[in-house]
């Protein structure tokens, strides 16, 4: 449930409030679920990208990942470090951006034909809507400590999402 501040008349979400948006968000969401789950084409390692956004680095982390996550220490902290190593282990390029328009630019690349993407609800949404028909997997990131700060992700369900991009994976 969001609250309304006086002061602006934007809504805010609180520490366990539920990430999911609208109604409209998750009919998206679970459409474009259900559409790339019939897809039969699998995709070469070059041409899937990873792009999750930043908040899911432990926030005092002294090692800034949004130019190149290969820098991580992988003092486990956060979700960065199983991610980077899935990613490397499939040879799959990762992506870790600040904002939406980042991650739209990185979706309109034409090397990329089919994404793995992990945000929010709402950021989802965003993207599937500005994802010009590309293949996008998506996976929910979670919010231990509230929107935008040490959010997490769970790490086997981007796994699973590149092995299905790739051929791998279970058809359902």
């Amino acid at each position: 449930m969001a609250t309304h501040s006086a002061h602006d008349g934007h809504s805010q979400r609180k520490k366990g409030d539920d990430p999911r948006g609208s109604f409209i968000e998750e009919g998206l969401i679970s459409f474009n679920r259900w559409r790339v789950s019939r897809r039969r084409h699998a995709f070469r390692a070059d041409e899937i990208a990873v792009i999750c956004p930043h908040c899911l680095q432990y926030s005092e982390c002294t090692v800034k990942i949004l130019n190149d996550a290969t820098k991580c220490r992988r003092c486990g902290r956060c979700s960065i470090k199983d991610l980077v190593e899935i990613t490397s282990a499939q040879k799959v390029p990762i992506y870790f951006v600040s904002g939406g328009r980042q991650a739209i630019r990185l979706l309109k690349d034409p090397s990329v034909k089919a994404v793995v993407a992990v945000a929010c609800g709402k950021e989802l949404f965003a993207g599937l809507l500005r994802s010009g028909g590309k293949t996008v997997v998506t996976v929910r990131n979670v919010w231990p400590h509230g929107p935008c700060k040490d959010t997490s992700v769970d790490a086997s369900q981007v796994a699973k999402a590149i092995a299905d991009l790739l051929g791998r994976g279970e058809r359902r």
